[in-house]
């Protein structure tokens, strides 16, 4: 297997028809992954969608953001603390990737905040399975990100083949 990783910040041009050239013919197929937790990186990518046809996109919007001081103080009180998955922007941005994903069939989305928050409820802090699920606003603790992986590996395998 082959891999490449770039980094890129958002807004810019994530790369030149040159450099698709190059990469096609080192590599069968090019999956671009992302997360999208703005307007800025929606609209970038949304050209570089209808620009690039020949490569995957495979899309992740943000998790939920929570204050810094929950988690801690959570944790540390006990006490059941959560997210309601209510910020328009998010649903709005979530529904913008939707669409893309809908109509092109190069885009693959992956719905982190459906997987991380059922019934629209993100929990900082379960106390019940005393499980910390973010370890400060915006990033997941590894027990939060395991979280994700059965749901990430069943839309790995349902979206891409083995080759």
């Amino acid at each position: 297997k082959n891999y490449y990783f770039s980094h890129y910040d958002p807004g810019q041009i994530m790369f030149s028809r040159k450099s698709i050239k190059h990469f096609k013919k080192k590599y069968k197929n090019i999956n671009y992954v992302t997360s999208i937790s703005d307007f800025t990186q929606l609209e970038s990518i949304k050209k570089q969608i209808v620009n690039n046809v020949d490569i995957n996109f495979i899309l992740f919007n943000s998790t939920p953001v929570t204050s810094p001081k929950y988690p801690i103080k959570c944790f540390i009180t006990q006490t059941d603390c959560f997210i309601e998955y209510n910020d328009f922007k998010l649903k709005k941005i979530t529904d913008d990737i939707n669409k893309l994903n809908k109509n092109f069939e190069n885009v693959f989305f992956f719905n982190t905040s459906k997987a991380l928050c059922p019934n629209d409820k993100c929990f900082i802090y379960d106390s019940k399975n005393d499980l910390i699920v973010y370890r400060d606003q915006s990033h997941l603790t590894k027990e939060g990100a395991n979280l994700l992986l059965n749901k990430l590996n069943n839309f790995i395998k349902s979206n891409f083949k083995k080759n």
